[in-house]
């Protein structure tokens, strides 16, 4: 954390490797031989994301000391956890995309164990593996755009790219940590690079399409949701597009893709959390819709940005599922309409909770209101040169509303009233003090996170890799005015919740009311999810059933065929063995005889045939 920090907060950068493979020159692609490396670099970008790492990992880690510590499974949680975090801190300290990669996919495969952890319910194991398969759909697209990349750049070597094309795929060039998307062109090759490198982070941060495996990621426990949502998996992805887009960049085209998708998620996802029972889903559901902030930020050339909202996000988040940890822990269920009245026993899980929502809702001071509220006058300043961002800047405009009206209906229903509304849940009272450490101090940071962006150094990196030429954005009355009219979506959100649910209300919709239609849907998920079983049991399971027909009876098939050929063939072939005399002076008379035929009959024939012409 300490190394992170100083890097964070100093302009220089430390930059270690060696040679794992080196290639021989050859003539034409590799002109000066090539090598691949594996390195570690120490950037403001690394350090940033060494902090969320290992200060939220040490967080949840002593929090799991008081929520795992019946659970028999807990050597194997904590091996897991630490595998999860090491392979998070290798991917943030990459210096190139091959190295890159292979942690990344060993981050995806510790989300596997940990979502699967409980993996005797079949729900958990589900889950599990509609994590891990969702999530390699954007995998294979990744790989797919390191390799254009690597054909582009390593083999092809053009002008100013002497550390890819002697290197491989190191981040650093020369003396500059940030290249501000330099290397970028817009070539229909580089589009398609650039699409395939979105897939791999929309897979990993689950933004639409492929967010449907995150909601289900809840049937691990909660200190893993915390870490998944806060520090590693789901930040993976938004990292990916940054580090992309500062030191290779993107095409004009690849980027108005990332905004939309960026945009419409925070929209999509807000819109699915206003109903759902489930305290833990809720939270999910948030996570998708603010990391669409973050990709929003990042196509729309504007990568620090996004990645501080990913800083102070990472906190807030963490604080609030482990919040939720502590309700589940004390009453044993995740239904929201089930609790009730739990701030007179859970006092600090209360108030932790409550600043977490603030932190999310961007109600200042707290930190979500200083990195949500520059992402939004950031974008705005850019609406100017690109029009077509409009729709989904207003699409992240009216998701302010729809994150404070959730959050703060989780609120209510968990925490106000005076009694739980179902009388059977157990006596709640907060957890031990390994329990409530963590709360405090990541209330602090959702608190007074967002206050770093007044330390000069701190607000030069947000600015260093900013705007399309590296060109900052201007702030002033403007950004003042759209930050107010923010502050106030967000306040009539929480003014709603209070509304319908403060004080123990219960808001129930008429069965007759024409909004049971809406809501359904939302439950539902837009049908996205059942749409894609839909795929898979008649799409893929069809193609998986005909690819097994193919190769049971026709490759299969063709071979057993030719070994029962040759098996017969060869039966009667050995049949000729039969180790007696008589037999073999047959053999030998008939051989003889054919000879005689031969030349007698044949020979004459084919010498007046052929010796004539």
């Amino acid at each position: 954390m300490l190394i992170g920090a100083g890097e964070m907060l100093s302009p220089g950068y430390t930059n270690v490797q060696y040679t794992w493979l080196h290639l021989a020159p050859a003539p034409g692609a590799f002109p000066n031989g090539f090598s691949l490396v594996m390195g570690t670099l120490v950037d403001p970008l690394s350090g940033l994301m060494l902090i969320v790492v290992t200060v939220v990992g040490f967080l949840v880690m002593l929090y799991s000391i008081g929520y795992m510590h019946q659970d028999h499974g807990l050597p194997r949680y904590y091996a897991e956890l630490s595998l999860f975090l090491a392979a998070m801190s290798g991917l943030v300290l990459s210096n190139n995309l091959l190295e890159f990669f292979l942690f990344w996919e060993l981050v995806g495969v510790c989300s596997y164990f940990l979502i699967g952890f409980y993996y005797e319910k079949p729900s958990a194991a589900s889950a599990a593996k509609e994590a891990f398969l969702v999530t390699r759909v954007g995998d294979v697209m990744f790989l797919a755009g390191i390799f254009i990349y690597f054909d582009h750049y390593a083999l092809a070597g053009p002008a100013g790219l002497g550390g890819w094309a002697a290197n491989g795929f190191v981040f650093v060039h020369g003396a500059t940590p940030f290249l501000a998307g330099s290397m970028g062109g817009n070539s229909t090759l580089l589009t398609i690079a650039g699409i395939l490198i979105l897939g791999g982070a929309a897979g990993k941060s689950a933004q639409f399409p492929l967010h449907v495996w995150l909601p289900d990621a809840m049937e691990g426990p909660t200190t893993v949701s915390a870490l998944i949502h806060a520090a590693t998996m789901v930040a993976a992805g938004v990292y990916l597009l940054a580090v992309t887009s500062l030191f290779l960049g993107f095409t004009s085209f690849d980027l108005l893709v990332i905004v939309a998708i960026g945009g419409f998620t925070t929209l999509f996802a807000a819109s699915m959390a206003v109903v759902h029972p489930d305290i833990k889903r809720v939270i999910a559901y948030s996570t998708i819709s603010q990391l669409g902030y973050m990709v929003l930020a990042i196509g729309a050339g504007f990568a620090m940005l996004g990645l501080f909202h990913l800083f102070t996000h990472a906190f807030f988040k963490a604080l609030l599922f482990l919040a939720a940890g502590s309700v589940i822990h004390a009453v044993g269920t995740q239904d929201l309409f089930k609790m009730g009245g739990l701030r007179k026993t859970m006092r600090v899980t209360a108030a932790a909770f409550a600043i977490g929502g603030l932190a999310l809702a961007g109600i200042p001071p707290f930190a979500g209101f200083w990195s949500k509220d520059d992402i939004l006058a950031a974008v705005y300043s850019d609406l100017g040169a690109h029009p077509a961002y409009w729709p989904f800047f207003l699409m992240a405009y009216a998701a302010v509303f729809l994150t404070a009206y959730y959050i703060f209906r989780v609120w209510f229903l968990v925490f106000s009233g005076d009694h739980p509304r179902d009388p059977t849940l157990p006596h709640a009272h907060e957890g031990p003090w390994v329990m409530q450490v963590p709360l405090i101090i990541l209330s602090a940071f959702a608190v007074f996170g967002g206050l770093l962006i007044f330390v000069p150094s701190f607000d030069n990196l947000l600015l260093s890799g900013n705007g399309v030429a590296g060109v900052p954005p201007t702030y002033g009355t403007t950004q003042i005015v759209l930050s107010a009219i923010s502050v106030l979506l967000a306040a009539a959100g929480i003014l709603l919740a209070w509304r319908l649910w403060g004080n123990g209300r219960v808001f129930v919709l008429a069965e007759s009311s024409p909004a049971q239609a809406l809501r359904r849907l939302l439950l539902n998920r837009y049908y996205f999810k059942v749409g894609y079983d839909w795929i898979g049991q008649k799409g893929v399971y069809t193609v998986a059933r005909a690819a097994d027909f193919f190769d049971r009876f026709v490759i299969d098939g063709t071979i057993r065929g030719f070994e029962r050929m040759f098996a017969g063939f060869s039966d009667r072939l050995r049949r000729i063995q039969s180790g007696l005399v008589s037999d073999y002076a047959a053999y030998v008379v008939a051989g003889l005889l054919t000879v005689f035929i031969l030349l007698l009959f044949v020979a004459p024939y084919v010498v007046s045939k052929w010796g004539g012409a």
